[in-house]
This record gives structure tokens, sequence and C-alpha cells, in this order.
């Protein structure tokens, strides 16, 4: 069975629900797993907050950077 196979037999099942309580449930566990991906996700990303704009940080980065030309000797 590819995976595929299991979208539709997923979706044909959905579909054959009559019952209001079990689709309202299915929602409801649908939004919940959505919100912990994004948390996730947030959180991997290491975001934080900052009243500096994001303009602002990349100014201060670039600040911040010491460069000095390099001698290669070839």
């Amino acid at each position: 069975m590819t995976a595929q196979d299991l979208q539709l037999q997923l979706i044909q099942w959905i579909l054959s629900i009559q019952d209001t309580q079990t689709l309202q449930s299915l929602w409801e566990w649908k939004e919940m797993k959505k919100q912990e991906r994004e948390a996730r996700f947030f959180a991997l990303c290491g975001t934080w907050y900052s009243e500096q704009s994001g303009d602002e940080l990349v100014q201060e980065i670039y600040d911040s950077r010491i460069d000095e030309p390099r001698e290669v000797i070839l």
C-alpha cells in the first residue's frame, strides 16, 4: 500500500463519517497538532522579543563586525 492509497482511504473514511461530534473531535485534534508543530518550530528557531526593529538588529550586527585585510602569501 502506497502513501497515496493510504491518504485516499483516510479521505474516504472522513467523508463517510456522519457523526458531527466525531468530526469536531478530529478537527480539534488537527488544530492542536498544528499549534504543537508551530510551537516546536519557533522553539527551534530561537526567536526572541526585542524593542529593536529587524533593520536595527542587522545594522548592529554589521557594526560589530571587525574586518581586517588579510595578507595572503601565494
